[in-house]
């Protein structure tokens, strides 16, 4: 049991790893007064990699090739989007601390709280990007004002073009399911746990713990 117990926490912190890249991580709906249909897109970690790889199209966005970063508006909205991203970071460096210890270890209590320690950055993240949603969607700061497209066109543009929808959605849920997983996992196997086994683990505690006690005698004698 103890194998499939470690097969399926390493399974299930891979998981965290596979919803983060493959699954739509957050949707733009954007309403456009002049059109019939709204535009709404969803976007992947892996999808936006592909924009913004070399000769994809966003292409030195974030590089020194343009003055994204500059544009005041952005520096307004980067200390949550950089909160966003730590928390996300954190998220999947507890799962990959998760899948080490369920693959090289059986300590189940430390697994399980990985899992919840996964989930708080979770929620971090949630609050973060909600903080940097809120300026967009209240209308603090508009399209146009946010790519600086001057005064004129961000007048005439912003009275046609709203943003209606900034919000996370597929990956972070799936990726906070993994780790309630993992938990609650970990719990079946401790709460179920037979005697026989709580007994052969305190018997192995008490002989290392007798082992470490002769080293430091022996270390006295000699000293």
């Amino acid at each position: 049991m103890k194998a499939v117990y470690r097969i399926v926490a390493a399974l299930l912190s891979m998981g965290v790893f596979a919803s983060a890249v493959f699954l739509p991580l957050f949707r733009i709906h954007i309403g456009v007064t002049l059109m019939e249909a709204d535009i709404q897109e969803d976007f992947s970690i892996y999808r936006l990699y592909n924009y913004l790889k070399p000769n994809g199209t966003l292409d030195g966005l974030f590089t020194g090739n343009g003055d994204f970063l500059d544009n005041p508006y952005i520096k307004h909205l980067m200390p949550a989007a950089v909160t966003f991203a730590a928390f996300f970071a954190a998220a999947l460096l507890i799962a990959l601390i998760t899948w080490f210890f369920a693959v090289l270890s059986n300590r189940k209590l430390v697994i399980g709280i990985l899992g919840a320690a996964g989930i708080i950055c979770m929620i971090g993240s949630y609050i973060a990007f909600g903080r940097m949603a809120k300026p967009l969607l209240d209308g603090s700061i508009s399209l146009p004002e946010l790519l600086d497209l001057g005064f004129i066109s961000s007048t005439l543009i912003g009275a046609a073009v709203k943003l209606a929808v900034l919000r996370l959605i597929s990956a972070p849920f799936f990726m906070i399911l993994c780790f309630a997983a993992i938990i609650l996992w970990t719990l079946a196997f401790i709460l179920t746990e037979d005697d026989k086994e709580k007994l052969r683990r305190a018997n192995e505690k008490a002989a290392k713990k007798a082992a470490k006690t002769n080293r430091k005698l022996k270390k006295a004698k000699t000293a």
